[in-house]
């Protein structure tokens, strides 16, 4: 990520309901993406989702 080269190309889910994705923190090998209601984890390494906090 330091170099900007792309890692991975994956949707985000739910990125069509709410807001865009602003900002994202990378914390040992789980990248976390906050957008709205949601925290979205991914395994940093392959770009799979881990999992989903939040609710509608």
């Amino acid at each position: 990520m330091r170099t900007g080269a792309v890692v991975w190309d994956v949707p985000i889910p739910r990125s069509k309901d709410g807001s865009l994705v602003t900002s994202f923190r990378k914390q040992g090998d789980r990248l976390y993406v906050p957008h709205w209601m949601w925290l979205d984890v991914f395994d940093a390494k392959t770009g799979n989702v881990i999992g989903t906090l939040g609710t509608w």
